[in-house]
């Protein structure tokens, strides 16, 4: 019995997410901790596959503009589901990003833009601020969505490989769908 409990205490914790411990991430995880995002889940699929993700979603200005920054991790499974509003076609950045991700941008009609890889762009010792997002911003031109989109959902690097979708051909019918 003791055995069951440790082990559904420890499931239920398997997916909560860390964070970094530094002086450009104090302020951004009490926030995260302070005014925590709703939760839902995703479907994505083709006629071949589907998974579900468990995500958080960023769906203000403020929430959007602070996606994963400051965490440690990303669980495989679970994401965070950005919901912009509006119909654009501008590129994510990683600023005060600690981990890679992969980023499927989609329509509203839930057809599937693209998918980009995307890696951390964290500040190098002695580097200002204001110079590490110039470079951040910079470096955001590798992650150009290569059509218009209006949500994105944030995945673990290489989780949706795992789970079989090749993301360099990506299915024609390949679609996310909130739930």
């Amino acid at each position: 019995m003791l055995f069951t409990a440790m082990i559904i205490l420890a499931c239920s914790f398997a997916n909560e997410p860390t964070f970094i411990d530094n002086l450009d991430c104090h302020s951004t995880v009490e926030q995260i901790k302070e005014e925590p995002l709703r939760e839902t889940r995703v479907r994505i699929s083709s006629s071949e596959l589907s998974v579900i993700v468990n995500v958080e979603v960023a769906d203000t200005e403020t929430s959007r503009s602070r996606g994963l920054m400051c965490r440690a991790n990303v669980p495989a499974g679970s994401g965070m589901l950005f919901d912009l509003g509006n119909v654009t076609e501008m590129p994510f950045w990683m600023f005060n990003t600690y981990v890679p991700v992969d980023i499927v941008y989609f329509n509203i009609d839930v057809s599937v833009t693209n998918t980009v890889a995307m890696f951390p762009c964290t500040r190098m010792e002695d580097e200002t601020e204001q110079n590490w997002r110039n470079r951040c911003l910079l470096e955001s031109q590798d992650y150009v969505p290569g059509g218009y989109y209006n949500m994105a959902l944030e995945l673990p690097r290489g989780w949706l490989l795992s789970e079989g979708f090749t993301l360099s051909e990506l299915p024609s019918d390949m679609t996310v769908t909130i739930l």
